[in-house]
């Protein structure tokens, strides 16, 4: 059976730390089975740094995975967020997250 990538946050600071420094990287994993969701997020102290890193990763292979890098389009959830089954209206700061989605290369 296929084994997938398992990226870690150290995985991610060399590449992404290049282009100005991090705040933040976070991988989530399901509630549930601990597995990853695939996707992760880097925080960035600058807005700019961010635009560079997405501008020269996207599509980038990192660990035999190529990467889709987006902005996110609200900041990530902590565990008790996702475990409430309310909504809630939440303050979003003005930093910029990217959001890398961790596809399988063939």
């Amino acid at each position: 059976m296929f084994q997938p990538t398992v990226f870690r946050p150290e995985d991610l600071r060399r590449p992404f730390g290049q282009f100005g420094p991090l705040k933040d990287i976070y991988l989530p994993k399901d509630y549930y089975s601990g597995e990853p969701r695939g996707f992760g997020f880097v925080q960035y102290v600058d807005p700019a740094d961010a635009a560079d890193a997405k501008y020269h990763m996207d599509g980038q292979i990192l660990l035999g995975r190529e990467l889709t890098v987006v902005f996110a389009e609200e900041n990530r959830k902590k565990p008790t967020e996702m475990r409430s089954r309310e909504r809630r209206c939440y303050n979003f700061s003005l930093y910029l997250l990217l959001v890398l989605f961790l596809n399988f290369t063939d």
